[in-house]
């Protein structure tokens, strides 16, 4: 439970860099994403890690990051997306 304010940490970084909008195409590493949204990989790397050992993400085999149904909620086309909520969520925790 110490970890839960981390963890909304890093979904709204996530969620404010629309990180679930850029894999629902498929699977890309974190530095492909850093890439497009001018952060740092190797933080970017930490996050997406973090997120995926509590099923918003998947990471594969060769190191990149895929859509789960948990990360589907944060897509900006999605009906009924919690994308926005997540971003206030974590602001107020800033």
């Amino acid at each position: 439970m110490i970890m839960g304010t981390l963890l909304t940490q890093a979904i709204f970084v996530a969620a404010e860099l629309g990180i679930a909008d850029l894999v629902k195409s498929g699977a890309r590493t974190a530095s492909e994403i850093a890439k497009q949204v001018d952060a740092s990989a190797d933080a970017l790397q930490r996050i997406l890690r973090a997120l995926a050992s509590v099923g918003v993400f998947r990471e594969t085999a060769d190191g990149r990051f895929e859509q789960t149904p948990m990360s589907e909620c944060l897509r900006s086309d999605m009906h009924g997306s919690i994308r926005d909520w997540a971003r206030v969520a974590g602001a107020n925790r800033q």
